[in-house]
């Protein structure tokens, strides 16, 4: 009789899978190369099928262990789930994406409750919006709060709440305290933040239409930054009422009167079908009901 498949040979084939090196994941498993190599060649063996395709010093998954991922890292986490059913910590933390804006204007209330109802802090990763559906597509993330529309038809995405943007400029710009026209904006200065991040995707999709893709445009990676530039009155931006509830910036920014009102939503993304743990279930909760309320502040 065969013997079975083991959790320690799924955790290998998982570790490799992420990052697609037998050395980074011998390195995290503690363990040699060479018996990283081992348990994944007796994976492979025991499955009857190659998992991965050899690509000099990567590997990549093929199309079988595109299928055993999934299977893999839900068996992998109830067996992890295991101790907390009786009572103990979990060997590892659960593993929060969040996107830049939301980290830093809606994020610190829900930590606090998280670590006041379970003893322990989430691992937190920030990023943008494409950063964080990349993650969980890897594996490398167990929950995401993003900004914006996900259509990626593995991810299970839950409405958190919507949460409306605006056009600013500093308080002493010309378009300041006046109606302002499609046109006007055309000729002004943009500062946007960078590809595949919320704010951008959204301005993108709702506003590039109608301003043209003739525009003067100065890309910075991250919202304070931006934040600095629109108050020093290098141009304007697209921000969210978050971002104007930050009082060292509320004196010196303004909002713009402008034609339309715009409005975006934010959603908790999980991989379609992942086993979900207490800690998940916990972070579920406490979005849920702080997203109920007008601030999180």
């Amino acid at each position: 009789m065969d013997r079975p498949v083991s959790l320690k040979q799924l955790l290998v084939f998982t570790e490799v899978a992420r990052d697609a090196s037998l050395s980074e994941a011998a390195e995290r498993l503690l363990m040699s190369k060479s018996s990283v190599s081992q348990s994944l060649t007796e994976l492979e063996g025991r499955m009857g099928v190659s998992l991965f395709e050899r690509q000099g010093g990567r590997l990549r998954l093929n199309d079988a262990g595109k299928k055993l991922l999934p299977l893999a890292d839900d068996l992998l986490s109830r067996a992890k789930h295991l101790p907390q059913v009786f009572g103990k910590t979990p060997s590892e933390p659960l593993r929060v994406g969040v996107t830049e804006s939301v980290a830093a204007h809606y994020l610190m209330p829900s930590l606090a409750e998280f670590r006041r109802r379970c003893g322990r802090f989430p691992r937190v990763r920030i990023g943008n919006t494409d950063e964080m559906i990349r993650a969980l597509t890897d594996y490398k993330l167990d929950f995401a709060l993003v900004e914006g529309i996900v259509t990626d038809p593995d991810m299970d995405v839950t409405l958190w709440r919507e949460e409306r943007l605006f056009i600013v400029a500093a308080g002493n710009h010309p378009l300041q305290n006046r109606t302002v026209s499609w046109e006007d904006l055309q000729e002004v200065d943009w500062l946007l933040r960078e590809p595949g991040s919320g704010s951008r995707l959204y301005f993108e999709s709702h506003l590039r239409e109608k301003l043209g893709h003739d525009l003067s445009v100065l890309v910075l990676n991250h919202h304070d930054t931006l934040l600095r530039a629109v108050a020093s009155g290098l141009g304007v931006s697209l921000v969210s009422e978050g971002v104007l509830s930050e009082p060292h910036f509320g004196d010196h920014i303004a909002v713009l009167d402008v034609p339309d009102t715009f409005t975006r939503r934010l959603s908790f993304v999980m991989r379609r079908g992942k086993f979900e743990t207490d800690d998940m279930r916990v972070w579920r909760e406490i979005l849920t009901v702080r997203g109920e309320g007008e601030s999180l502040q």
